[in-house]
């Protein structure tokens, strides 16, 4: 990843880089891997880390697209409450959210309804 010093500003995202080199747009600066880029609550765009369960080898997330891992739950893009499934088998993890989340045959808010077909 390259490093250029016009995304890490306030101007863009404080702690961001550029994926690629050569890039010379604002728009092309990203959080690295292990962070995600917070826009509410701070005075400026900043890359923080990512809540437990958010998987850490991705980069360019923000709050609406959080990648969960197995094992974990998000009711919406909106939030960045992430919970445990009572049963890490039922959540498959990825980018989506809510019921989306669940494995086949399993339902409702951490997936924790099984419904027997």
């Amino acid at each position: 990843m390259a490093e250029y010093k016009f995304c890490n500003t306030k101007a863009a995202v404080v702690g961001s880089t550029t994926k690629q080199a050569g890039s010379s747009s604002l728009d092309d600066c990203i959080c690295p891997k292990s962070t995600f880029k917070k826009v509410g609550g701070l005075e400026y765009p900043t890359c923080v880390d990512v809540p437990k369960g958010v998987n850490e080898t991705i980069d360019a997330l923000e709050k609406s697209n959080l990648f969960l891992e197995k094992g974990f739950y998000r009711v919406s893009n909106e939030t960045l409450e992430i919970l445990q499934c009572e049963m890490a088998s039922a959540c498959i993890g990825g980018e989506v959210v809510g019921e989306d989340l669940c494995e086949d045959g399993h339902t409702g808010k951490l997936c924790s309804v099984y419904e027997d077909n």
